[in-house]
């Protein structure tokens, strides 16, 4: 038995997927003699599907006996928190459920008015919230006056409260417990010397008008002091032996001196780390970057969004793209691992915008940016998108990858019957975004084929546009995309992609069998040096794959045999060309 079980939807064994503030809410109640466990969606099987991943869960929540079972609410996960939630209720009507999390609060009021068997949601931060509620409720107090709170009146109508103050001072928040904390979870992390997660700081002083997360931290900026994150750091190396970490923290680096003053701190501690954060381009010179990249700064993470000028200024993001390009040179050039993350399909784009954001991705992955993102925009409650758009949303075909469509198609009557409650999964409907609907999937093969194809064959391509590029490969692909034939694997799905345009374009059957022999060596290539284990391979090819390599265009490379061996030695790969059988 215990007296709360939180439920997170952390859906693997994998230290940075546990939602660290549900953590912090637990170790605050564990310290104050409050009996916690913690249930993580990945004890439950989803490959039954949804249905019984709902049945699945509930009983074992019940199995721990709870008096009280709290949700933490993403957009992601949220239908199947309410339903779990139901499934609960209606076994055992004494429980108390509570519903937290961004998702929650964005919805607090609709939340109770809909679903009676929510009794209580929590809004902000809710580290001053948590123990007088759950205390409260264990020993049958009145709890109605708790700031950030929604519950029902007498009369059966929700109430909100007013939210909590935000925290002034995050160095007043306790370590996080890591025994709550499965234990193969930690040792996966220490075991394959992946970055252990720390929270940071919280809020950003920005206003975009797709992002919801300015909501919830109400744009109020706040970080730990150089010395408390020393402090946790050292606590974890202690615990754990580990020297990577990932800085939790929307814009780490938002100000200036408060980074120059970490960087110091890090270097005068004698601590050697490695660390990562997410970060704003116009918030990096040349200066904090060095600072950064010389006490340990291995990798950063940004939201670029868009290539355009002009979307830049719809969405409020407002960044300069010279000024992207120019702080990502610096970075790459000290060798600090970039992830930059961008988003297409915004109400007002059109497909020159579109085309400038592929093209500025095709430009990072040029400079050494390996990790590109692209995601279908979601329109979020709450945002400024929600509130110019939402009379005009119509239930989605597609969904944006940050919104999860698992038990959609089971739910649909119920969905929709509570639309106000699941706007993420309705999308502002027009031609443009029906037509680059599947671009996030496509967008970096897209990239690599254009760069190959243009190298190969610049009459042919100089003219072309990745956009363009994108339509001709859906074109020439639509039954493989539909499903009509069933692929294996990625590698054999992308060779099938591309034989598909190839022989849409009008190349002649020499021409045909040289790129395809070529096309071969390059997923090869890919394939061998993205292993993790160091290989020895030696393929043949029916084209003359040296002269690729020494970049020769198409009509200069033979069909001439060639056997390649591959040999990978650490992040080394090494290759020998000889005449082939």
């Amino acid at each position: 038995m215990c007296d709360i079980v939180f439920l997170t939807p952390t859906a693997k064994i994998n230290l940075n997927a546990e939602c660290t503030g549900t953590l912090l809410l637990a170790t605050i109640l564990k310290q104050k003699g409050i009996n916690v466990d913690i249930y993580r969606f990945y004890e439950s099987d989803e490959s039954k599907g949804f249905d019984s991943f709902v049945e699945e869960t509930a009983n074992n929540i019940l199995a721990k006996e709870p008096r009280i079972v709290s949700f933490y609410c993403r957009c992601d996960c949220f239908l199947a928190d309410i339903r779990i939630a139901q499934r609960v209720k209606t076994i055992n009507k004494d429980i108390t459920v509570i519903f937290g999390g961004p998702q929650a609060d964005a919805v607090s009021d609709l939340l109770l008015d809909e679903i009676p068997e929510v009794d209580y949601c929590c809004s902000g931060e809710g580290e001053e919230t948590i123990y007088p509620l759950v205390s409260g409720i264990l020993s049958g107090g009145d709890v109605t006056g708790i700031d950030g709170l929604t519950y029902r009146n007498d009369e059966g109508k929700s109430v909100t409260n007013p939210r909590p103050a935000l925290k002034q001072s995050l160095d007043e928040l306790p370590f996080v417990d890591y025994s709550l904390v499965p234990e193969e979870t930690i040792q996966d992390t220490v075991n394959n010397n992946k970055s252990f997660p720390v929270e940071v700081g919280r809020g950003c002083p920005f206003n975009c008008a797709f992002c919801s997360t300015c909501l919830f931290w109400k744009r109020k900026f706040r970080i730990k002091t150089s010395g408390r994150i020393i402090e946790e750091i050292e606590e974890i190396k202690d615990l754990y032996g580990v020297s990577k970490f990932s800085f939790l923290h929307d814009l780490f680096t938002a100000k200036k001196q408060n980074v120059l003053e970490f960087c110091k701190y890090v270097k005068e501690s004698g601590n050697n780390i490695k660390w990562m954060c997410s970060s704003r381009i116009d918030t990096l010179d040349e200066e904090t970057i060095d600072a950064m990249a010389s006490s340990g700064l291995t990798g950063v993470y940004f939201g670029i969004e868009t290539g355009s000028p002009r979307m830049q200024k719809i969405t409020h993001k407002n960044l300069k793209i010279p000024q992207v390009i120019d702080v990502c040179k610096m970075l790459t050039d000290r060798d600090v691992r970039i992830t930059a993350s961008f988003i297409y399909g915004f109400p007002e784009e059109t497909e020159e915008d579109l085309e400038q954001t592929l093209q500025l991705m095709r430009k990072l992955m040029e400079m050494g940016v390996t990790s590109l993102q692209l995601h279908l925009c979601a329109i979020f409650p709450g945002t400024e998108y929600f509130e110019k758009y939402k009379e005009e949303l119509v239930f989605a075909d597609n969904y944006s990858d940050q919104v999860s469509d698992f038990g959609v198609k089971e739910n649909f009557e119920f969905i929709t019957s509570h639309s106000d409650l699941f706007p993420f999964y309705y999308e502002y409907h027009n031609e443009h975004r029906e037509k680059f609907a599947l671009l996030s999937d496509y967008a970096l093969k897209c990239i690599n084929l254009y760069n190959t194809l243009l190298r190969l064959d610049s009459a042919r391509y100089e003219e072309k546009t990745l956009v363009q590029i994108y339509l001709d490969l859906m074109e020439a692909n639509k039954e493989l995309i539909s499903g009509t034939n069933e692929v294996e694997g990625e590698e054999t799905e992308t060779s099938l992609l591309v034989d598909n345009y190839l022989a849409s374009v009008g190349y002649s059957e020499e021409e045909l069998r040289k790129l395809r022999e070529i096309f071969a060596f390059i997923n090869d290539e890919r394939r061998i040096y993205g292993g993790k284990e160091d290989a020895m391979e030696v393929k043949n090819y029916g084209a003359d794959i040296k002269a690729f390599y020494e970049k020769k265009g198409l009509a200069e490379i033979s069909a001439t045999p060639t056997m390649v061996v591959f040999r990978k030695i650490g992040k080394d790969l090494s290759l020998v060309f000889r005449p082939g059988m």
